[in-house]
């Protein structure tokens, strides 16, 4: 007695499964979304200019929430969140690291700057970021 055809099996893999599963719900994607979403995946962003995307997003009428980007972008909303919350830092560390040229910006991780995030005042998070800013280089001003 053979095992019954499951539609999950013949996905191949759960992206697969995932992707068919989206297109029963929504139909097809754009091809503008599908773009959105490859290049999503593909590009490294530096992880402030994400940021700045992802709320751009939410403040026009491209997207309804947070859940809808981490659809867009195939992340978890909590991922969002995290990213987002960069947003928090004070506006001179900010400005520093928009201003950098995108190859530069990419020396502060999201990771590094999530732990500066989390300290409580916005004093000991300037000071963090300079300590990681100069960390490594003989000279800083």
């Amino acid at each position: 007695m053979g095992t019954p055809e499951c539609w999950l099996a013949s996905a191949g893999n759960w992206a697969n499964f995932s992707d068919q599963f989206m297109m029963m719900r929504r139909g097809t994607p754009s091809a503008s979304e599908e773009e959105r979403r490859k290049t999503a995946r593909i590009r490294r962003v530096p992880a402030v200019q994400r940021a700045y995307e992802f709320q751009r997003l939410l403040d026009s009428v491209e997207v309804e929430n947070r859940a809808e980007i981490a659809r867009q972008y195939g992340i978890s909303r909590a991922r969002v969140t995290q990213i987002l919350n960069l947003l928090t830092l004070p506006g001179e560390v900010l400005d520093y690291i928009r201003d950098l040229p995108e190859p530069e910006q990419l020396r502060y991780s999201e990771r590094m700057l999530r732990a500066i995030v989390a300290l409580r005042s916005k004093d000991a998070q300037t000071r963090a970021f300079e300590r990681l800013r100069c960390a490594g280089r003989a000279r800083c001003l």
